[in-house]
């Protein structure tokens, strides 16, 4: 009797023990997932709800990376699942862990985490691993032929993996961790996802192209992507329906590298202009600094994003695509920026004389110099002077003159503007800064007076590049007074000492052959920052002949015919 007391307390106690934990459950684990509850190899119990979704990505990212074996028809292949495009269906899994019951609650659930396939990239991959084994669908296509036509390529059905049988195998896998073993593909029939018909819109879309062209704009601007560009480009893919996404016809597209190709040789040159600073002028009487040119945004072509405007125009079968332009600032807009810059001492000048110019060199000069009047270098930036001077060319205000190219005195645009160029040199070394890029005319040019201290220029091959490596903005002031080319350079006085040593010519030669040297060399806070040595070697003028008869006009001005060339630039 004592122990039949005995047993059935225990057993109330029992039950009153469950009882008691079944109803504390709900409230412990609310909102939070059940216990007992495991994914794949990962317990999920007590997390909470808010927290599940990191907690599942964070699955999905080591699931991705788990190999696994694949079989087909004798053959076998290993790789991640990621490689295959399965990964966990999130949304799914989720609502599954959420809503597990409290009759779960007190025995270990080993949940088959939910998968998802990417059919594109399994099919792709699988096709490439199994290519001699797998025969699968084609899709109706076009082909540009020599002669310009559009020709179908038929679709044609084939065979395809199971998808469903692939998934539930996976999810099993994953569930036992059982990846040791290879997961046996099974085919099925697959049909082709483009189909015949489905390639008319493309192929009407693609004639217009070819016979039109596509229409690029920025703004109230337009270019036409010339047909045989077009006809360069032009490429099929498969997408999804403008009108039903879920079915699949037959897109007009353009090669990628083609198209970046096109947009940077053709279409940027056009559009690509450099933002210009404000121009200032400094009245060292007054010390006051005036702005007489107001600043202009620049712009640049986008070619990636372009790209992508493009492609969207082609899946929409649009005649025009917009371009993609990034609006870019200038650093200077202002005259409060000039002057909260420290630009208030007068570091160097630089001079040269063009007494005995012709007209058209003296026009060139004074158009050249105007260039650089105002302009502002940042400190620590590399200044081109081809850059800051622009397309030389008649339309740009410069007439034909003397210019030294190959081995020949030839008349061409802009000749004259190395008297500008050595100026601006001359102030470069004297200020102290640093001379990254400089060449010496092919033989002694008179303008320039003792030979080594000239500089010449030749856009876009041959370049005046100086580093302000001054602590402030250098603001230059180019001026033509008379007969003579002046540039300043104004900015802040940081007590360096330039020394400049020369010209020194030397090795002169009965046939006017020259060599010549120039030291720059300067010290700051006695330390030294620059000692730079240029070497200048000039060839004979006779080696440099004008290619002109006695009375060809240059511009305005008639060249006469020496034995000793009339002195370019």
């Amino acid at each position: 009797m004592k122990a039949a007391v005995a047993l059935l307390s225990t057993a109330v106690a029992s039950v009153t023990l469950f009882s008691g934990a079944a109803l504390a459950v709900p409230y412990v684990f609310a909102d939070r997932v059940l216990p007992g509850l495991v994914i794949g190899d990962t317990n999920f119990t007590g997390i909470s709800h808010q927290d599940l979704s990191g907690a599942l990505s964070a699955y999905d990212r080591r699931l991705a990376q788990q190999p696994v074996t694949v079989a087909l028809r004798g053959q076998q292949v290993t790789r991640s699942l990621a490689e295959f495009g399965i990964s966990l269906d999130l949304p799914a899994t989720q609502f599954e862990v959420e809503n597990q019951t409290l009759l779960n609650a007190f025995r270990q659930q080993n949940l088959a985490p939910i998968v998802q396939i990417d059919s594109s990239i399994l099919h792709q991959q699988l096709n490439k691993d199994f290519a001699e084994v797998i025969d699968p669908p084609a899709n109706a296509s076009l082909r540009l032929t020599s002669a310009g036509q559009l020709e179908l390529i038929s679709a044609a059905g084939g065979e395809g993996v199971d998808r469903a049988r692939l998934s539930q195998a996976v999810s099993q896998r994953a569930r036992t961790s059982g990846w040791n073993q290879p997961i046996e593909l099974h085919l099925t029939t697959m049909d082709p996802a483009v189909l015949n018909d489905e390639v008319a819109a493309a192929r009407e879309y693609a004639k217009s192209l070819l016979s039109g062209g596509l229409r690029l704009y920025y703004e109230d601007q337009e270019w036409v992507m010339k047909p045989f560009t077009v006809r360069r480009l032009l490429t099929f893919v498969e997408q999804a329906g403008r009108n039903n996404p879920t079915n699949h016809v037959l897109g007009v597209s353009f090669n990628a590298e083609g198209v970046a190709e096109y947009l940077s040789s053709t279409i940027a040159p056009l559009i690509n202009q450099p933002s210009l600073d404000a121009r200032f002028e400094r009245d060292a009487g007054a010390n006051r600094v005036t702005q007489f040119e107001f600043p202009q945004d620049g712009q640049n072509l986008d070619i990636g994003k372009s790209a992508q405007t493009i492609a969207a125009a082609l899946a929409q079968h649009d005649s025009r695509a917009a371009l993609a332009v990034e609006v870019t600032k200038p650093a200077i807009q202002a005259l409060d920026d000039i002057e909260a810059l420290g630009v208030t001492t007068l570091l160097a000048k630089g001079e040269s004389d063009f007494a005995g110019s012709p007209p058209n060199r003296v026009h060139n000069i004074v158009v050249g110099n105007e260039k650089y009047h105002g302009v502002v270098i940042p400190p620590g930036s590399d200044f081109s002077f081809n850059e800051a001077l622009g397309p030389v060319d008649g339309s740009h205000g410069f007439l034909p003159e003397l210019v030294i190219k190959s081995n020949v005195t030839v008349p061409e645009f802009g000749g004259g503007l190395c008297q500008v160029s050595t100026t601006a040199f001359r102030a470069a070394i004297n200020s102290g800064l640093e001379i990254t890029k400089r060449r010496n005319h092919s033989y002694a040019v008179s303008y320039y007076g003792e030979p080594g201290f000239d500089a010449t220029i030749y856009p876009p091959y041959t370049d005046l590049r100086f580093s302000n490596n001054t602590p402030g903005y250098i603001l230059i002031q180019a001026r033509v007074v008379g007969t003579k080319v002046t540039f300043e350079f104004w900015g802040t006085d940081d007590g360096r000492e330039v020394i400049v040593n020369g010209p020194q010519p030397y090795d002169l030669q009965a046939d006017g052959a020259v060599k010549a040297t120039l030291t720059q060399k300067v010290v700051k806070d006695g330390s030294v920052m620059i000692d730079e040595t240029f070497y200048s070697r000039y060839k004979s003028p006779s080696l440099f002949p004008k290619v002109l008869a006695a009375d060809d006009p240059i511009g305005s001005t008639k060249i006469k015919v020496s034995t000793t060339p009339a002195p370019p630039n």
